[in-house]
C-alpha cells in the first residue's frame, strides 16, 4: 500500500526517474507490485511528459513481471519512436513492442501493429516489416486502409515497385484503399521508386472511378514529372486541374515551379508565379528558393538577389540552402564581390555555412582566379568559422586546380601528401589522386604527377 501511494506523489510530482528505480528496487526484492492500473499510471505519466525513456523502464518491469500493460499506452510509447535519433533506444523499443505483443495477443490491436510498422518502415526494416505483417494475420488483427498505407509508405522508402504494387493489388482484392489519402500512398511510393508510369496508370483508374479530383493526387504526380524533367506533362496536368476543378494549393505552383527550374524554363515559372498571386496565394520560402535557384543556375545575380530581396521584405528568413544558391550563381556568373557580400550576410544572420557553402566558395574564388584565396579559405576553416573541411570541399578545390593548371597543380599536390601524413586520416581516396594526375597529364605537368606517383 505504502509502494502504491508513494508510486502515485513521483508520477505526479513528474519525478519518473525515481518512479523507476522504486520499481526496479521491488523487483529486485522479489516484493508484490502495485497492481496494474498503478503501474500503468506511471507509464501514462511518463508518457505525458515525454520522459519516455523512463516509461520505457517501466514498461520493460511490467512485462518482465508478466503483469499487463495498457495497449493505448504502448501504441503512444511506440509512435515515439518515429522521431527518435538514438538507434539503440529505437532498437530497444521495437523488441519491447515485440514482447508486448506476444505476451498479450488476445489484447493487442491494429493500432499497436500500425505505430509498429510506421517505425519500421522509417528505419528500413523491411523483414521485420514482413514478419510483423505475418504476426497481424496470426493473431487474427486484419489490416486497415491505413495498415496498408503505412506499408506502402514504407516499401516506396525502400524503392521497392514491385512490393508497393502487390500491396496496391491486395488492397484493391480487399476492397480497401481505394480513396484520395491511400492512393495518394501510393503514387507516391510510384514517384519514389522512380516509376512514374505505374503511378500515372493508377492515376486513370482513380479518374475513371471519379476518384482523382484531390490536390494531393495531382501534386504528387507534378514532383514525379519534375524528378523526369517533363514540363509539357506537368503543364497539362495544371490545365486539367483547372478544367476539373481542381483547387489549386502552395504544394501545387511549388511544385510547378520546380519543374520550369529544372526544366530551365522561368519564364513559364513566372507565369506560375502569376497564376498563384491571382489565386490570393502568397509565396513562401520554398518558392523563393525554388526560383532563386532557377536565377543562379544561368548566372541571373541580379534576378537572384531581387528575389531574395523580396523574400525578406516579405519577412521571411533566408536558410543555408538558399544562401548556397546565391553564391552558386555569384560563381557561375563570376561576380566575386556580390558572393563575398553573399556570404558575409549569411554569417551576420548567423546561418551557419556548412561543407557544401565552403565547396561553392572555393569554386567562386576559383572563378575569379584567385586561388590562393580558395587555399586560405580551406585552411581557415576549422578555426575561423568551425567547420572543419570534409571530402566534399577537398574533391571541389583538387578538381578546380586540376581544371586550372600551372601553379595551382603544386599545390593541389603538396595538399595530397599532407592529407596523406595525417595520422587515422582517410583522404585522400584515389578519385582525389586520379583527379590530380589527370589535370597534370592534360597541362603537360610531368614533374607534379611524377612527384605524386611516388607517394600513391
Amino acid at each position: 500500500q505504502s509502494a502504491e501511494i508513494l508510486l502515485r506523489v513521483l508520477a505526479q510530482g513528474q519525478h519518473h526517474s525515481r518512479a523507476a528505480e522504486l520499481l526496479r528496487a521491488l523487483c529486485n526484492a522479489e516484493a508484490p507490485l502495485p497492481n496494474d492500473a498503478v503501474l500503468n499510471g506511471v507509464v501514462d505519466a511518463a508518457v505525458r511528459a515525454r520522459a519516455y525513456g523512463q516509461a520505457w523502464d517501466v514498461l520493460e518491469l511490467l512485462l518482465s513481471r508478466r503483469r499487463r500493460a495498457d495497449k493505448y499506452f504502448v501504441s503512444i510509447l511506440t509512435k515515439s519512436l518515429e522521431a527518435s535519433a538514438d538507434r539503440r533506444a529505437v532498437r530497444r523499443g521495437i523488441a519491447l513492442v515485440d514482447r508486448f505483443i506476444e505476451q498479450q495477443k488476445d489484447d493487442v490491436d491494429e493500432i499497436v501493429f500500425n505505430s509498429l510498422l510506421n517505425v519500421l518502415g522509417q528505419i528500413g526494416d523491411m523483414l521485420k516489416l514482413q514478419q510483423t505483417l505475418a504476426r497481424m494475420s496470426e493473431y487474427g488483427v486484419a489490416p486497415s486502409a491505413v495498415t496498408y498505407g503505412t506499408v506502402v509508405k514504407a516499401y516506396g522508402k525502400a524503392k521497392n515497385i514491385d512490393a508497393v504494387l502487390k500491396v496496391w493489388q491486395e488492397m484493391r482484392a480487399r476492397c480497401l484503399g481505394v480513396n484520395p489519402v491511400t492512393c495518394g500512398c501510393v503514387l507516391d511510393a510510384c514517384v519514389k521508386c522512380g516509376h512514374l508510369d505505374k503511378g500515372m496508370a493508377i492515376f486513370q483508374e482513380m479518374q475513371m472511378q471519379g476518384l482523382h479530383k484531390n490536390t494531393v493526387l495531382y501534386a504528387t504526380l507534378i514532383k514525379g514529372l519534375a524528378k523526369d524533367h517533363n514540363l509539357m506533362g506537368a503543364v497539362h496536368l495544371y490545365q486539367e486541374m483547372r478544367l476539373e476543378g481542381v483547387p489549386c494549393n502552395l504544394v501545387t505552383f511549388n511544385s510547378l515551379m520546380d519543374v520550369c527550374v529544372r526544366c530551365g524554363d522561368l519564364q513559364a515559372a513566372a507565369l506560375f508565379l502569376q497564376d498563384m498571386m491571382r489565386m490570393g496565394i502568397e509565396p513562401d520560402l520554398i518558392t523563393f528558393s525554388t526560383l532563386i535557384k532557377g536565377y543562379a543556375q544561368i548566372g541571373d545575380v541580379p534576378k537572384a538577389l531581387a528575389l531574395a530581396g523580396e523574400l525578406k521584405a516579405r519577412g521571411l528568413k533566408c536558410d543555408e540552402i538558399m544562401y548556397n544558391s546565391l553564391i552558386d550563381g555569384c560563381a557561375k556568373a563570376r561576380k566575386l564581390q556580390e558572393g563575398l557580400q553573399v556570404f558575409e550576410e549569411m554569417l551576420q544572420k548567423r546561418v551557419a555555412p556548412s561543407n557544401i557553402t565552403f565547396s561553392i566558395l572555393v569554386r567562386l574564388y576559383f572563378e575569379a582566379g584567385q586561388a590562393a584565396e580558395a587555399f586560405r579559405l580551406v585552411a581557415e576553416m576549422g578555426s575561423r568559422f568551425r567547420c572543419a573541411p570534409n571530402r566534399v570541399v577537398f574533391t571541389v578545390l583538387l578538381r578546380c586546380c586540376a581544371a586550372q593548371g600551372g601553379p595551382a597543380l603544386p599545390r593541389a599536390a603538396a595538399l595530397l601528401v599532407e592529407l596523406f601524413s595525417k595520422r587515422n586520416s582517410k583522404l585522400p581516396d584515389t578519385g582525389m589522386v586520379g583527379t590530380v594526375v589527370t589535370g597534370c597529364a592534360q597541362h603537360s605537368d610531368f614533374d607534379t604527377a611524377a612527384r605524386l606517383l611516388q607517394y600513391f
